[in-house]
């Protein structure tokens, strides 16, 4: 049994988080796993899996004390819990706080990675704290390792483990059960004979609401192709800053019904998923979106930005479609042609659904994951079960 040790700079609900999260859960029944993490919405779901937290204040907010605090429960978690292998995630700055702890420790760590104005430098900074520190670098991406590689750090000490996602179907069909055993049995009675009117195509997000998402061009996109005359309803997951002004842009592009949900926890999250027609994410920025590989897990065709890794997720005109980041017309001539084709989406989603099968699954993710850490414990002539 081995004793895995994840330092995670945040526990709201990002993809690394999710990530971390669904790695505790696939290695918890053969080996010990703790986390060292800020306090945030997500500890929650830790401590029901049975995964003991380790907090620390966010080092952005109290420095000095932070990294105080961070040491205190880096150095408990490994006395009380072990670490074969410390795995940060992330954090640039945690990669360098673990290796002065642990100066002989097996240390990997994972580029999620970075956005915004500041990515470049985050970039150079892994780069070169990871070449310092890590005895692995595993990126989510090929594009993130191509672009490590670009920056000096050697192939043969990254491994690409692409993120993968645990099934919603399988989720809800847990869920249906849990409810069909707690019913008591009733009546037969008559079901409704009336005949259900032919619904309007649902597309739709789960984002967070800022710039980096770029709802807006989904809104556009949305808003041209039912001027053509095209029905269609549009349902955002997600909140941030820019909530009210998407939905000021909506009232203004003829939108006024499209639901803006809010956040929505994991199981409200999956029934919005699966209900929609055609998942949009025309986001400016991306690294290996966990969301898009959800979509993909329900079986529907995605239509995205190719920025990142998302084209290596999606397959252009297999599994959906992929348009250049900004352009609205590419969005919504791609968006009419799913919106328009019924057997075009079931034909895309249904080989969303068998390459997500194929390659993206908690479990490939986790075996890709595991096999780093034996490269590094092979290296070091360490022999862990």
């Amino acid at each position: 049994m081995a004793s895995l040790l994840h330092i995670v700079p945040y526990l709201g609900l990002g993809g690394t988080e999710k990530h971390v999260l669904d790695l505790a859960r696939a290695f918890k029944a053969q080996h010990r796993v703790a986390v060292c993490a800020p306090p945030d919405r997500l500890l929650p779901a830790f401590e029901a899996e049975g995964v003991p937290v380790y907090t620390f204040p966010h080092l952005e907010e109290a420095p000095v004390a932070g990294v105080r605090q961070f040491t205190r429960a880096v150095r408990r978690a490994a006395a009380e819990q072990g670490a074969d292998v410390v795995h940060v995630h992330a954090a640039n700055e945690l990669l360098l706080l673990a290796r002065l702890l642990f100066p002989r420790q097996p240390l990997v760590f994972t580029v999620h990675g970075f956005f915004g104005p500041s990515a470049r430098i985050d970039y150079f900074t892994a780069s070169l704290v990871g070449r310092l520190c890590a005895d692995r670098i595993i990126c989510v991406s090929p594009a993130d390792a191509r672009r490590l590689a670009g920056l000096g750090v050697r192939r043969e000490r990254i491994a690409v483990v692409p993120n993968g996602v645990s099934d919603p179907l399988e989720r809800l069909q847990r869920t249906a059960a849990r409810q069909r055993e707690a019913l008591k049995p009733e009546g037969s009675g008559a079901g409704s004979s009336s005949r259900e009117e032919p619904r309007p195509v649902v597309v739709g997000t789960i984002a967070r609401l800022e710039r980096q998402k770029r709802v807006d061009l989904l809104l556009r996109a949305a808003a041209a192709v039912r001027r053509q005359g095209h029905p269609l309803r549009v349902v955002i997951v997600g909140d941030g800053s820019l909530r009210r002004s998407l939905e000021e842009l909506a009232a203004r592009e003829g939108l006024a019904d499209a639901e803006f949900t809010g956040f929505l926890d994991e199981e409200a999250k999956d029934r919005i998923l699966t209900s929609l027609d055609v998942f949009v994410l025309p986001s400016e920025a991306e690294a290996f979106p966990l969301v898009c590989l959800e979509a993909m897990a329900a079986g529907k065709p995605v239509l995205a930005t190719a920025v990142g890794g998302v084209p290596d997720q999606v397959e252009d005109g297999v599994t959906g479609y992929l348009v250049p980041p900004g352009e609205v017309e590419a969005l919504a001539g791609r968006l009419a042609v799913l919106v328009s084709d019924a057997s075009l989406r079931a034909r895309l989603g249904a080989a969303a659904r068998r390459r997500y099968e194929e390659r993206f699954t908690v479990e490939a993710m986790a075996r890709g994951t595991w096999a780093a850490y034996e490269e590094v414990w092979k290296s070091r002539g360490k022999v862990v079960q």
